[in-house]
Order: structure tokens, then C-alpha cells, then sequence
């Protein structure tokens, strides 16, 4: 065989060789991509998930798992769905976007909460509890002591227990200080405590901070003071007194 021959067959096995490589890196590109439309864009699988591809550069990323859609800092990004979008998860539908109708919340399945000695809520100290065998209670205050009549009481649980060195009428303004609104507020005396304490309506003591059902309600043993706050006042919503009837 001539050495011409055996040349070019030898540079012709090498363009043969390169194109195979070429054809072969394009069809991994391919499989592993979709071209949307007659632009520049494609959605590619990336190294940590779903990458959105734009002139070579990823504009967005959907990560296999972790933080969710990723899109670049700087300008607002608007995702466009023309039959609206569904966030979900695990499969199911948690957040929809129609194209009518606006943000939708789709409800999950009721969940239960099971705590077999009992369950506890706090903010820093136990407020509030429910057992298998007491069902639903607050948790008192520790016992303030009232020992002047221009002593505060405190808002600081829902069950305030106070323990008065004497018969008092509180002449404190506000006599209560401000909750939070909606907050829900009983007032007693000790168990055993023979001192009650005097609590005055504000249109009897300017800006005790309290409306009440009566000028005055006298807080002892066997009786209790409920009250919520409105944003602006403690406001009465019942007065229990066991001596009654």
C-alpha cells in the first residue's frame, strides 16, 4: 500500500474519532437538557438538581432536595404559569396560584398532638396545661404580695393570685398595667388568705386602667376577677363570688 494511502486512511480514522466524541458529548448534553423554543434557554439536570440554563449562565436552580427554587439576587423574578402554579409537597398540594381567584391555601390534614403525661405551654414559665386526668388549666402566678395601697398587680399569667398584708384598696394607676390584646387575665386571693384587696373602676380612680361592672370589686379568697384586655383597658368579663346565693 502506498504511504499516501496510509496517511490520509490515518487522518481520516482521527476525524472520524473526533466527530464520534463531538456526537457523543452533544447527545449526553441533550439527554440531560430540554431546549425551550428558538432561544438560547434550556433546563438542564445540574450537579445539585434542576438548573434553568440561559446563554450559559444558570438563572435558577430547583434543587433535588433542601432549600427549594433558588433565583439570583438583584432584580424581582416573575415565574409565569399560564394555567396557574401549585406548590407542593410529598405530592401534595399545599399553596395554589390560580389564574382566577388569587393565593390559595390549601388545608392539611388535622394534626394531633399526643403527650402521654400531659402538655405544657409557656413563655418562659408553664401557663397553661393539659393532662389525661385534670383535662385543661392555668398555672398560677406565684403569690404577689400587696402590702400598700399603691402596689401594682402584675399581668404576668393568666391566673394571678395575690397575698394582701391587709384590707386594701389599691390606689395604683393603672392599677393593672397594660396586657397584650386578648389577653385573658383572673384575679384571686390565697387559699387561705382572710385580707382581701379593692380594685377601682376607672370613672372611680382616673386611669386605674380597669372597667369594670361596678365602681369597686373587692378580690378575696372566694372570689374572682376576670378580665380581658382590649388594647387600651382591662375590661371585665365576669366577677365569681362563691358566698353568693
Amino acid at each position: 500500500m502506498r504511504k499516501e494511502n496510509v496517511f490520509w486512511i490515518f487522518v481520516g480514522a482521527v476525524c472520524f474519532a473526533i466527530a464520534l466524541l463531538y456526537a457523543s458529548f452533544i447527545l449526553a448534553t441533550e439527554v440531560n437538557s430540554v431546549k425551550l423554543g428558538d432561544t438560547d434557554t434550556r433546563i438542564r439536570k445540574g450537579g445539585s438538581g434542576i438548573e434553568m440554563v440561559q446563554r450559559g449562565a444558570v438563572t435558577a436552580t430547583l434543587p433535588a432536595t433542601g432549600t427549594g427554587l433558588t433565583l439570583p439576587s438583584g432584580a424581582e423574578q416573575t415565574i409565569t404559569a399560564a394555567a396557574g402554579l401549585v406548590v407542593n409537597t410529598n405530592s401534595t398540594a399545599q399553596v395554589r396560584f390560580p389564574t382566577t381567584g388569587g393565593l390559595t391555601f390549601v388545608p392539611a390534614t388535622v394534626q394531633a398532638i399526643n403527650a402521654g403525661s400531659g402538655l405544657y405551654l409557656n413563655n418562659g414559665a408553664n401557663q397553661l396545661y393539659l393532662t389525661p386526668t385534670a383535662g385543661i388549666g392555668y398555672v398560677p402566678s406565684t403569690a404577689q404580695v400587696i402590702d400598700a395601697a399603691g402596689d401594682s398587680i402584675s399581668a404576668n399569667a393568666s391566673l394571678v393570685i395575690l397575698d394582701p398584708a391587709a384590707d386594701l384598696t389599691l390606689t395604683s394607676t393603672p392599677t393593672i398595667p397594660d396586657g397584650t390584646i386578648g389577653q385573658i387575665l383572673m384575679v384571686t386571693c390565697l387559699a387561705t388568705e382572710i385580707y382581701g384587696v379593692t380594685l377601682q373602676d376607672a370613672d372611680t380612680l382616673a386611669s386605674s386602667n380597669l372597667q369594670l361592672g361596678a365602681a369597686t370589686r373587692a378580690v378575696k379568697a372566694d372570689t374572682v376577677l376576670s378580665l380581658v384586655h382590649d388594647g387600651t383597658a382591662w375590661k371585665e368579663s365576669a366577677f365569681v363570688d362563691s358566698n353568693d346565693g
